[in-house]
């Protein structure tokens, strides 16, 4: 049988148990295997009938196969994501954002080996020039799990005449210098450890006490390049970890690859004697406690902080 006689003769075949299944007859499992071809995926509507009916060695499919050729998805996806990309243009021109109007969010899920990525930057070249034709937020924020995919990424946005820039973590090497693009990351990893705010307590500010290392610091540097680029393209861990760029003129995320495992914060634990050693560390609180530079036990430093 060809596949659309063998379809129609599944389809008949349902019709039957149905049918006895309405009489109250016994259906008999060997009797519809014989009639089944072994392994056909079109076998599916069968399974998942004689399973709601409980017949015995049948199970339920958690889910429709996909019968579709690789050509077909193909379109179909492109299609979808064009769809995508024509709300997020009509959610900007009504205005929502202005609003307060929460964001639109989308999932996709498609095998490998389709260009998804490729379909994506492709509508996501149409999204810019017609979001900046209309005035509305037009650059684009790409996320990727590693830095391999980003310089890929990189390369293909700017074959398609886009102006695009790799935003780097601090720990991450400057391809130009062979070092990493925050040179104390130890006073970073401290500050985070205690969630303080990295880029007053360790970067500094204008006016103020700043990192020695500031001035050529390759990670602020990046900023003037990312105010210019119609997509940044950054680690998915900016999801998690704010990045010192303004967000308020992107008109669209895209998250290539999972990414929920970068959420998961391993646990942290804060010892009671680290609070002493915070007190003699911070000039505030120690031209206010002399007295507690190991004089003091821990326990009493934590009740003078609270």
């Amino acid at each position: 049988m060809t596949p659309e006689q063998y379809e129609k003769h599944i389809a008949a075949v349902c019709d039957q148990i149905a049918a006895k299944s309405n009489a109250g007859e016994v259906i008999d499992p060997t009797a519809i295997n014989a009639r089944l071809e072994a392994g056909n995926p079109a076998n599916w509507p069968i399974h998942a009938l004689c399973a709601k009916l409980r017949v015995p060695g049948f199970h339920g499919p958690r889910h429709e196969p996909a019968l579709a050729s690789a050509a077909a998805v193909r379109v179909k996806m492109v299609r979808e994501i064009q769809n995508v990309i024509d709300k997020v243009l009509t959610w900007h021109r009504s205005g929502s954002g202005d609003a307060g109007v929460a964001g639109l969010h989308f999932a996709m899920h498609v095998d490998v080996g389709l260009g998804k990525s490729s379909a994506v930057r492709r509508e996501v070249h149409r999204f810019i020039s017609e979001a900046r034709a209309a005035g509305s937020p037009h650059r684009v924020l790409w996320l990727v799990p590693h830095h391999r995919l980003a310089d890929e990424t990189l390369k293909e946005f700017r074959l398609l005449g886009i102006k695009a820039i790799i935003w780097r973590g601090r720990d991450t090497i400057d391809p130009g210098s062979g070092q990493t693009m925050c040179r104390d990351l130890d006073a970073i990893n401290e500050a985070q450890a205690v969630h303080a705010d990295v880029g007053k307590t360790v970067c500094g500010t204008q006016g103020g006490p700043q990192c020695p290392f500031r001035g050529g610091c390759q990670y602020l540097q990046q900023k003037q390049a990312a105010a210019s680029a119609d997509v940044i393209i950054a680690a998915t861990n900016a999801l998690f970890a704010p990045i010192p760029i303004s967000v308020s003129d992107f008109g669209i995320v895209v998250v290539d690859e999972g990414f929920w495992q970068r959420g998961v914060q391993k646990k942290r634990d804060i010892t009671l004697s680290s609070f002493a050693s915070d007190v003699r560390r911070n000039p505030v609180l120690a031209n206010g406690a002399a007295t507690l530079r190991g004089i003091i036990p821990s326990s009493e430093v934590c009740r003078w902080m609270t």
